[in-house]
């Protein structure tokens, strides 16, 4: 597995894929998550889960951060 700790802006960060599981926790402000079918808002203690492979965007409503963890090699 991989961990990171990502800060994120009002700036987008466009859609991508990522070849592991991946959960996101937001550590501090707000973010939109946006997905093929939806958007989701995390606020700080929120986190999700993602399968593999499933395209994904971010934005900072907020200057916010993000704990990243990446799962690889099922």
């Amino acid at each position: 597995f991989r961990c990171d700790a990502l800060p994120i802006s009002a700036e987008d960060m466009p859609p991508h894929k990522v070849a592991g599981d991946i959960m996101l926790h937001c550590l501090e402000g707000r973010i939109v998550l946006g997905l093929a079918a939806s958007e989701v808002i995390l606020k700080s203690g929120d986190w999700l889960f993602l399968r593999g492979g499933e395209l994904h965007s971010l934005k900072g409503i907020e200057d916010s951060s993000l704990l990243l963890t990446i799962l690889f090699g099922k």
